[in-house]
């Protein structure tokens, strides 16, 4: 009989949380909710650039080094808390204490990434249509979508360049025992993918929360990933970066986030 676990998985923002929530909940899994600590770690990260906002909340500053401690040492003894069955899900970065703590208790854990660029473009459809998160949503109200999109990018003096805040998560890549997927694996025909690649993701998914990835459950949740329903879920689709970018938005992605697509494992033709 397989042990069932619960699962950890730090991802980026607008990569693909609610496709994995999505699943998990058709296995009857439970979310885990962590209060406000990593959200203080996420603040402490980017306090070396007090003077700019970043994607997630209206001020980079936060927590002094004192306070990160209580707030990194919160977040290990909720890891160690989580019940069996519930899934953990936050913007976490990979602060080396919490990697070393995954992979030293062997916690199932996946990170979550996307294409840069339909990152980018989500963010944008996000402030838009849901204006959220509201300091991002009121800067690019008043601009043009491409205004929008290169502010993004650049910063414009206001927010942490795209490119900063993007790869800021890249450590999560080579963390041991984590596992990664993209949303591009996941999100399956109906999003643009393909139904093998949705099928090997969920396979890895299952495994982790102790399913087996063969079981007729898990064929049915996996049908269910795709979910129109959930939470933040916006279009989902890929490549969709493709027809939004104009020669502008182009040029100041190549200028100032380029070189995220190759380091990120992308490239131009992917899908």
């Amino acid at each position: 009989m397989t042990t069932r676990r619960a699962v950890f998985f730090p991802s980026l923002p607008k990569c693909g949380k609610n496709l994995v929530y999505s699943f998990y909940f058709a296995l009857g899994m439970k979310r885990w909710s962590w209060g406000d600590a990593p959200s203080q770690l996420h603040r402490a990260h980017f306090a070396r650039t007090p003077h700019l906002q970043n994607y997630a909340f209206p001020e980079a500053g936060g927590a002094r080094e004192g306070e990160r401690q209580v707030a990194l040492d919160r977040v290990l003894a909720q890891l160690r808390d989580m019940p069996t069955g519930t899934i953990a899900n936050h913007h976490f970065l990979p602060e080396p204490e919490l990697v070393r703590f995954i992979a030293v208790n062997a916690v199932p854990a996946v990170f979550i990434c996307r294409d840069p660029r339909d990152v980018l473009l989500s963010m944008l459809s996000f402030a838009r249509v849901r204006q959220l998160p509201p300091h991002v949503a009121a800067l690019l109200e008043p601009l043009s979508d491409e205004d929008a999109l290169i502010l993004l990018l650049d910063g414009g003096g206001r927010l942490v360049p795209f490119a900063d805040y993007f790869d800021a998560y890249h450590g999560w890549l080579s963390a041991p025992g984590v596992a990664q997927l993209r949303f591009e694996d996941l999100i399956g025909p109906r999003g643009g993918g393909n139904a093998q690649r949705q099928e090997r993701a969920c396979a890895v998914l299952a495994t982790l929360a102790g399913f087996s990835p063969k079981a007729d459950e898990v064929k049915a949740a996996t049908e269910k990933v795709f979910n129109v329903q959930a939470g933040t879920f916006f279009k989902g689709q890929i490549g969709a970066w493709r027809d939004a970018f104009t020669p502008a938005v182009r040029r100041a992605y190549e200028r100032h986030a380029g070189w995220l697509t190759a380091r990120w494992g992308f490239a131009e033709g992917d899908s």
